[in-house]
């Protein structure tokens, strides 16, 4: 966790000194955008996929539970439909 800590104020450090350099100012913050709109991107994409499992997930438990409670001609809906 210091190690993470460690890397973090690094980085924090690095962006501090690249935007108050005056010539590198102007060449980084196009840079440090994209990396910015990158990061967001991917919390974006990866909160996606995290609905995503959690959904199939309790649909599968929701699936589990109604085979558990109801009797098998309640569940098989192509009984219901044929009749």
């Amino acid at each position: 966790m210091a190690t993470i800590v460690f890397y973090f104020a690094c980085f924090c450090l690095v962006v501090a000194i690249t935007m108050v350099i005056p010539g590198l100012n102007t060449i980084v913050t196009p840079i440090w955008a994209a990396f910015g709109k990158g990061v967001i991107l991917f919390c974006s994409w990866s909160w996606g996929w995290l609905v995503y499992f959690v959904k199939i997930i309790f649909s599968a438990h929701i699936e589990i539970s109604r085979h558990l409670i109801l009797k098998e001609e309640e569940v098989d809906v192509r009984k219901s439909v044929e009749d």
